[in-house]
């Protein structure tokens, strides 16, 4: 059975200790911050006697409680309320919207850039341009959509699966006026140099919100990399537009076995999420093996 506490009206104060005197709507408070302080014990409280009748107008005394009333005038006091900007409340409808409409499943693999991260300086100074990490996990996910249209589908009015006719990459970039996703086109379409560079101006484009409208919208697939922040592992929310996002984590350092000997590589995270409507598990499957295997060989990119 459970146990039960009874707090009875209209005397609570110590005795032989200095009364307080309180107004009712304080009261009301104290008892409510008691019963909280009952209830995280495991307990369950009953207030005898304690009514709208014999509560309305009058004072009452009170003794010390878990949570002193100065105390939660102090709480309410330090709460703030921070206004949404214009694209914090259109991503997070946007997101909601993702999470109650797909049924996604998500899978996970990791991918050994040892070889990718040391050519990377080389090709970029031959290049003229920074080729960023981020620009070899899109353009590799762009050429892994060649061979796997699928992932570029859709679901178009609940019975056939509409196919887009672009590979358009959008990728999630954290800016002052909060995230925002513009979209590289035809991804599949252009060579690793030209991603880097549309990748460039696009992410300097977006933290200074000099964004146009056509430079965020058409998105078929979506990347999102963490790896910068030291996050190893992640599951993203795909998109309302898309049906697949790549969740990239860290470069991380890794001993891992080569040819039976213990060896140190750079290894990261890939968490691929997509809408099982669309896409089965085994054909998610190939296509995120497709993506590693590049990474993998990326002398196969340039």
């Amino acid at each position: 059975m459970p146990s039960y506490r009874t707090l009875s009206a209209p005397t609570l104060s110590k005795p032989g200790s200095q009364s307080r005197l309180f107004s009712i709507s304080t009261f009301r408070n104290i008892i409510f911050a008691e019963g909280c302080s009952l209830l995280r014990k495991g307990s369950r409280a009953r207030f005898a006697g304690l009514t709208p009748a014999n509560l309305g107008g009058q004072s009452l005394e009170h003794e010390d409680f878990d949570m002193p009333v100065q105390n939660m005038t102090k709480a309410r006091n330090m709460v703030k309320q921070i206004p949404l900007t214009r694209i914090q409340r259109l991503i997070g409808k946007r997101m909601s919207e993702s999470k109650r409409s797909k049924p996604c499943f998500s899978i996970e693999c990791r991918a050994d850039v040892t070889d990718l991260m040391g050519l990377r300086g080389r090709l970029s100074k031959s290049a003229g341009v920074k080729i960023t990490s981020n620009a070899f996990f899109i353009y590799a996910l762009a050429q892994a959509v060649k061979r796997y249209p699928l992932m570029v589908g859709a679901l178009d009015a609940g019975d056939k699966i509409r196919i887009a006719d672009a590979v358009n990459v959008g990728f999630a970039v954290s800016a002052p006026q909060g995230l925002v996703v513009p979209v590289i086109k035809n991804a599949d379409k252009k060579t690793l140099t030209e991603v880097a560079l549309a990748e460039k101006l696009l992410t300097e484009r977006a933290r200074s919100n000099k964004l146009t409208l056509e430079q965020m919208e058409g998105e078929t697939i979506a990347l999102s990399n963490l790896g910068a922040y030291g996050i190893d592992s992640f599951v993203g929310i795909v998109p309302p537009p898309a049906s697949v996002i790549l969740a990239v984590g860290n470069v991380v350092r890794t001993v891992v076995a080569m040819n039976g000997k213990p060896t140190v590589r750079k290894m990261t995270s890939l968490t691929l999420s997509v809408d099982h409507r669309v896409i089965s598990g085994r054909y998610a499957a190939e296509f995120l093996k497709s993506i590693v295997e590049q990474l993998q060989a990326p002398l196969q990119l340039v």
